[in-house]
């Protein structure tokens, strides 16, 4: 990902994790900062559920909930 500050970061899981506790922190570039903190409301034994949750979400495997149609541009125009 790139962040407003030039850098660019993997979203593993030290950054989920920091993602949740102190969001203002690495700002991805193109996404406005709306995410609120959970730093003192988060303990750090969920924060770590969440982020094991959230490596089970893998696109292999997985069916889509929403199938796009075969010709994604039909009907939209300049």
């Amino acid at each position: 990902m790139s962040l407003e500050s030039n850098l660019t970061v993997i979203a593993d899981e030290a950054y989920l994790t920091r993602s949740m506790m102190d969001p203002m922190v690495d700002l991805v570039r193109g996404y406005r900062p709306v995410m609120p903190t959970y730093q003192g409301v988060l303990p750090a034994t969920e924060a770590a559920a969440i982020v094991e949750y959230i490596k089970t979400l893998r696109a292999d495997g997985v069916e889509p909930s929403v199938r796009l149609p075969t010709d994604a541009g039909a009907g939209i125009s300049d």
